[in-house]
């Protein structure tokens, strides 16, 4: 058997046997070399887990530790995978959605300003910034009081959480797959 040693000059003496050589033991949990990356089937029945019986489909007896995650992650989420549904699914991939053209007009608009920034400052053009905020705040103010403000925000997103969930099976899902997707990604 060829041996490989490195990390010596750090005093670890760490070596690593050859990949060509023959005596190499298989790896237990693969069946084919041709798949090495083939996952395990399901377990079917959690009685087989419980009891410590080996579960059909599978070499190996499942670990308790395991197992007891895996039961712990399905009890926490069973109920959000139920009430989300195809509207939460929805609503998550709107959210996704919406934050990454919202990034890339965000970077867009920060450019923008550099560059306008730049030519005025070269004097090469005038901008008139406080015309330009008026027509911002005129274009906002969906409540009519002369400002952008929390009651503005709480009107332009309760319109655009009614137009994107308009149909859905279950708006509530769709709203906490948004909101998910949102808090999240």
């Amino acid at each position: 058997m060829q041996s490989v040693s490195f990390g010596s000059s750090l005093g670890l003496g760490l070596s690593w046997r050859s990949c060509q050589s023959p005596s190499l033991p298989k790896l237990p949990h693969l069946k084919s070399r041709a798949h090495p990356r083939r996952l395990p089937k399901p377990v079917k029945a959690r009685e087989d887990v419980e009891e410590g019986v080996k579960p059909s489909g599978t070499s190996e007896k499942l670990d308790p530790k395991i197992s007891k995650t895996t039961d712990a992650l399905v009890e926490m989420g069973a109920p959000i995978v139920n009430n989300l549904g195809f509207s939460g699914v929805a609503g998550l991939s709107v959210a996704i959605a919406i934050k990454v053209v919202g990034s890339v007009v965000a970077v867009v608009l920060g450019l923008g300003f550099v560059a306008l920034q730049v030519l005025s400052y070269y004097g090469i053009i005038d901008i008139k910034w406080k015309v330009l905020e008026d027509n911002l705040v005129e274009a906002l103010d969906v409540s009519g009081d002369g400002k952008v403000d929390k009651e503005d925000a709480k009107i332009i997103l309760d319109n655009g959480l009614r137009l994107l969930s308009q149909g859905v099976p279950s708006v509530a899902g769709f709203c906490a797959g948004f909101l998910l997707g949102i808090k999240i990604f």
